[in-house]
């Protein structure tokens, strides 16, 4: 699919190529001189290639055929709710998953989004993605559907939960069904440095929230790698997380922290009390729940403490 070949995966081995270059020419930072490299895009688009080529055995036929799924390939049109034609062949089944995926608006090098394939019979939002139930069900009661052709968030890994949902509601309904959760979703823009994010930011925070801002450059492993720019950003009510921020070298990673915390209800006081490996970028979460704690921490009690202590020495 796109992700593999055109997307995620070909733009990060081309991103990690563009750091090292970048590494090279930033080298009197770190004490090294006389470092010297030249680009070689023919070389850096192999790797790429390399890359793709290592993983395209995960999505294979052939790994799904081993599975025990029978794969076929060509056109497919949708007849009805049982039926749908593979160049020609009719294949019928008690149930069917659309994931039809979404294509790019038009072929230019800017962020334009994409929008999802068309599909005919059921029916479609105004923005043409397939309208679904909470189970991922669409107006048509034996076809399911999922990722980019669903949305609203058009992400592999958002794609890939959905999967879940609609496999397994396919094949047990109506005897089970699970509703999809789509309430801690994250994203990563992997920028430099990059930007991540789950649940709601500041400008979305309800009244009586709290926002927490803690610098990057405060963070030992940071400062170590010359990494300093960005912060994380937390959005809480009590302690309990609404949503989280991070504008940092490798965000995309420690996103991941906030997306557990707010899936399993763990509060930020749980995090602060979670050893973190020192000296690692994920202090940063630490200390920024630490600085969520020094604004609330209990006043009052405080006092009796320092008054308490003083009468002891």
């Amino acid at each position: 699919g796109d992700c593999l070949n055109t997307g995620c995966v070909p733009s990060k081995a081309l991103i990690a190529s563009a750091k090292v270059a970048h590494a090279l020419k930033a080298a009197k930072r770190y004490g090294l001189t006389d470092v010297t490299g030249r680009v070689d895009f023919q070389a850096v688009m192999g790797r790429v290639r390399q890359a793709i080529a290592t993983i395209v055995p995960k999505d294979s036929s052939e790994r799904y055929a081993s599975l025990g799924v029978r794969c076929m390939s060509g056109d497919a049109e949708l007849l009805d709710g049982h039926t749908v034609s593979v160049d020609g062949k009719r294949v019928t089944g008690r149930r069917i998953i659309l994931a039809t995926g979404a294509v790019p608006f038009d072929r230019l090098l800017v962020a334009v989004g994409r929008r999802a394939r068309p599909v005919p019979l059921v029916e479609l939002n105004p923005d043409g993605t397939i309208a679904v139930d909470d189970f991922l069900r669409t107006s048509i009661p034996t076809i399911y559907a999922c990722g980019d052709a669903v949305g609203p968030y058009q992400f592999t890994h958002m794609a890939s939960h959905q999967a879940w949902y609609a496999a397994v509601n396919a094949l047990v309904a109506p005897f089970w069904r699970f509703r999809v959760n789509n309430r801690v979703v994250p994203w990563a823009t992997f920028t430099d440095p990059e930007v991540a994010t789950v649940g709601i930011t500041e400008a979305q925070a309800p009244p009586g929230a709290q926002v927490t801002v803690h610098p990057v450059d405060d963070v030992d492993r940071a400062i170590a790698d010359g990494c300093t720019e960005g912060f994380v950003k937390i959005v809480s009510n009590k302690g309990r997380i609404l949503g989280a921020t991070i504008v940092a070298a490798h965000a995309g990673e420690l996103i991941s922290e906030f997306v557990a915390a707010m899936t399993h209800g763990i509060a930020l006081n749980r995090i602060l009390g979670t050893i973190h490996v020192y000296p690692t970028m994920m202090e940063a979460n630490k200390l920024a729940a630490g600085a969520w704690r020094r604004a609330n921490a209990p006043r009052g009690v405080l006092k009796i403490a320092e008054k308490a202590f003083s009468a002891l020495r």
